[in-house]
């Protein structure tokens, strides 16, 4: 078995890159675009975006960051 270090278990999860949550932080559709979201997701976060920011960037970090995948122990 073996471990992973926190930067490997958040490099190896598709949509969770670091500079993926950083672009959804920043810029929320640009974030949603680079981790290749399901184009609903991606017009929901640029509608959520373009009524106010925190939403938009709210919306698109809970995506990036609700997707499964291994953890770090």
């Amino acid at each position: 078995m073996s471990t992973l270090t926190p930067n490997e278990a958040v490099a190896d999860v598709p949509g969770r890159r670091p500079g993926h949550l950083a672009a959804a932080a920043l810029v929320p559709p640009l974030g949603l675009h680079l981790a290749a979201v399901r184009p609903r997701e991606f017009w929901i976060g640029t509608g959520l975006t373009v009524l106010g920011f925190v939403p938009g960037a709210v919306f698109a970090l809970y995506l990036l960051l609700r997707r499964s995948g291994p953890v770090a122990t």
